[in-house]
């Protein structure tokens, strides 16, 4: 057997900055796929809400925000201010896609409720005048999102993570 001396210090694969880099690597992949994944899911899940009460509501947009937020920030453990940052502006760009995917789907339904169409076509009949309709009635919605992804930092640091 070839073994060290015993007084020699022990040096580990995850202690080099390499592995280090890896490991953040990966974190990050998982934190962008869970946002990804929460996106989709907050999308589909406010647009059938939005159908089915035919209102949204404010504190469902933060919801979305914390959702989004927190999922991301969760792989990331102890991660430095600039990673959280990081992290918080890509959760924010994904909370505003998910706000407006659901008020996209919200209103493909109504269309599709109303004139009897299936959903392709009626988010083909949607299309041309989303962006009008959700200048007039999405900005809450999205500054409240907004502050729900916010709001998922501060309790990170709150927790001590």
């Amino acid at each position: 057997m070839n073994l060290p001396p015993a007084n020699a210090p022990v040096v580990s694969e995850s202690g080099s900055p390499v592995a280090a880099v890896g490991a953040l690597a990966g974190q990050l992949a998982l934190s962008l796929g869970l946002g990804v994944a929460a996106m989709v899911a907050v999308a589909i899940v406010w647009g059938i809400l939005a159908n089915l009460t035919d209102s949204v509501y404010l504190y469902a947009a933060l919801f979305a925000g914390i959702a989004i937020g927190g999922l991301m920030l969760w792989p990331l453990g102890r991660a430095n201010i600039i990673v959280r940052l990081a992290v918080l502006a890509v959760a924010g760009v994904l909370t505003v896609a998910a706000v407006l995917g659901g008020d996209y789907l919200y209103y493909t339904l109504k269309t599709a409720d109303r004139h009897h169409l299936n959903l392709l076509d009626a988010a083909l009949v949607v299309a041309p005048n989303f962006i009008e309709a959700e200048q007039a009635d999405g900005l809450m919605s999205i500054l409240f999102a907004l502050a729900g992804a916010v709001v998922t930092l501060f309790q990170g640091f709150r927790r001590g993570r």
